[in-house]
């Protein structure tokens, strides 16, 4: 990996007073490792903890199941849909993705019929009559139900829908379907949000001892499968077993070695107190950080990540502690990603044999480039393995994927299981 030139300020003092914190060290690191694994096993134990740990009722195959199935994914403004079908093994788009900008306006009421008849009339722009399942990637907060359907928390993002709170997204909208939309015949909706996909879709490639999904965009999050034996707060769900998709949600982390700059962004946030990790590293409070250290910049904070990637590539006029301090920010979120992924490892092999790891990763801030390399990839990677050696882990294959349409693949995936 290219390690990229910081010019001299010529006040090494100012820099390193503005920047202190966001170099962690190798010891701090695992640290967070150790903090989240400790972490995981509270969230499979107890529910409403800091890492829930929610399980998805979908069962794991033990090879994928060919069929063909109706595919949404909701996510923030935008709304999609396909046709996917699996044969072999390999997936093939039968009606590739069409797209619908949500119409809603964030802090304002969204009628519920207008939220159910615009997916209603995506997918009957597919024109696929031919009855099939119906995978619905939906990226609010939801708690996974038995039936694979997923009971609405709340809405996030300014996003509001009234009387739809409390309820199965998925029953809601197959009812629509059966009472004003005859041309989609769909027999069930299976809900997953877009982690859970992002796991589900690593089964298209070759097998591997262990998945992974990890998203590290707007926001942070990862998803494995665990063996329902090791999960004790589904003791009491007799009929549930075998191999579990499990969403940790670890974006809530309240990770050790935090800064006063994380603190005054939490403090200064929507949600004041809660995602404290996610708020350390992903692309939605990256440009709030570094506006927080450097309040007196031009810099525009809501360019988030984005930004920061630009001023990183085009360093040229640019104040060179604002440089070094826009590095040290992004190469602080690539350790922490790593740190948290080596704590979700650790936990893992405490509970198996592992030889090889699969991580399909979603997110631009993950796949950005800086001075014409992955540079995040590249250092995630290397801080990654030098932390489970760290813990006293043996040595690993880790393969980290970028599968093209992961979510839709995932979820019909997951409404063929």
């Amino acid at each position: 990996m290219k390690t990229v030139t910081r010019r001299q300020t010529g006040s090494p003092a100012r820099e390193e007073e503005m920047t202190r914190g966001f170099e962690l060290t190798e010891k701090e690191l695992t640290d967070i490792s150790r903090s989240l694994q400790k972490n995981i096993q509270i969230g499979l134990c107890e529910d409403k903890t800091e890492i829930k740990c929610l399980p998805t009722f979908i069962p794991l195959m033990d090879d994928l199941k060919d069929g063909q199935s109706y595919v949404l994914d909701l996510g923030g403004s935008n709304l999609r849909a396909a046709v996917v079908s699996f044969e072999d093994g390999k997936a093939n788009f039968l009606k590739m993705p069409v797209k619908k900008v949500m119409p809603w306006k964030r802090n304002e009421a969204f009628p519920k019929e207008q939220f159910l008849s615009i997916q209603a009339e995506l997918l009957a722009a597919l024109n696929y009559p031919d009855e099939c399942p119906i995978g619905y990637c939906f990226s609010y907060p939801a708690e996974s139900m038995l039936n694979r359907d997923a009971k609405l928390l709340n809405w996030t993002k300014g996003i509001t829908v009234p009387d739809t709170e409390g309820y199965g997204i998925g029953n809601m909208l197959l009812e629509y379907l059966k009472s004003h939309n005859k041309k989609v015949n769909a027999n069930r909706i299976s809900v997953i949000n877009d982690t859970i996909a992002s796991l589900f879709a690593g089964l298209v490639e070759s097998k591997t001892d262990v998945y992974i999904g990890l998203v590290v965009g707007t926001g942070t999050n990862m998803a494995t499968f665990i063996n329902a034996e090791d999960i004790p707060k589904l003791k009491n769900i007799s009929k549930w077993h075998g191999l579990t998709p499990v969403n940790l949600e670890s974006g809530n982390f309240d990770s050790p070695h935090l800064t006063h700059w994380d603190r005054e962004v939490d403090k200064n946030s929507e949600n004041k107190g809660a995602q404290l990790f996610e708020k350390a590293v992903s692309g939605m409070y990256l440009g709030r950080i570094f506006k927080s250290v450097f309040p007196g910049s031009n810099f525009d904070s809501a360019s988030g990540a984005e930004g920061l990637v630009r001023m990183l590539n085009a360093p040229t006029g640019a104040d060179p502690v604002h440089i070094s301090g826009a590095m040290k920010i992004y190469e602080r979120s690539s350790k922490l990603i790593a740190a948290s992924l080596a704590g979700l490892i650790y936990w893992l092999v405490g509970r198996q044999s592992i030889q090889n790891i699969r991580i399909v990763a979603e997110g631009g801030l993950f796949w950005s480039e800086v001075l014409g390399e992955k540079y995040y990839l590249n250092l995630t990677k290397t801080t990654l393995e030098t932390l489970l050696n760290s813990l006293g882990l043996p040595k690993m294959e880790i393969e980290f994927s970028r599968i093209k349409e992961a979510n839709l693949i995932g979820t019909a995936i997951a409404a063929l299981s």
